[in-house]
């Protein structure tokens, strides 16, 4: 299909935005985002939800796979991320997040490698269980169950 007919076509899919910059304002602001939730010297889910403790740390995995999401599509917009570009999103997306843990470490909270290992989960997992084109997915469940185990290890008291 040539430029002319795709710009005819319409929009298309969600994952197909088109402007760089419209995906570099998202990407910046739920980075900023991210910075403002993680580096507070305190911060936990609402005392009426169940399993608090672990709906914080399991939050991880979906935040910081939005944020890979924006990023891969920043690298090339109006194309669906593939390969290359949805591992260097997620790996930069897991030092954001290992540098945002060490940061909190500074701020009078405890720093976890389980909580990284969670923001890895999803910064790899979300981008590719998007790329199968359903957000409900066999993919899905096997991102949100990978993303459980270092929530749940991360839950357990001390």
């Amino acid at each position: 299909m040539n430029e002319a007919a795709t710009r005819r076509a319409g929009p298309g899919p969600w994952w197909a935005l088109r402007s760089r910059a419209l995906l570099v304002v998202l990407l910046l602001a739920w980075t900023g985002l991210l910075w403002a939730l993680l580096t507070k010297s305190s911060i936990s889910p609402p005392g009426w939800i169940p399993w608090r403790r672990f709906v914080g740390n399991f939050s991880h995995a979906p935040l910081f796979g939005i944020q890979a999401v924006l990023l891969a599509l920043a690298f090339a917009p109006g194309r669906p991320a593939r390969g290359r570009v949805l591992l260097v999103a997620g790996l930069l997306v897991t030092a954001y997040g290992g540098g945002l843990e060490w940061i909190q470490g500074r701020v009078g909270r405890t720093p976890s490698l389980l909580d990284v290992a969670t923001d890895a989960a999803g910064a790899f997992g979300v981008p590719w269980a998007l790329s199968g084109g359903r957000i409900v997915s066999p993919r899905a469940l096997i991102v949100m169950a990978l993303a459980a185990i270092p929530a749940g290890l991360a839950s357990v008291p001390a």
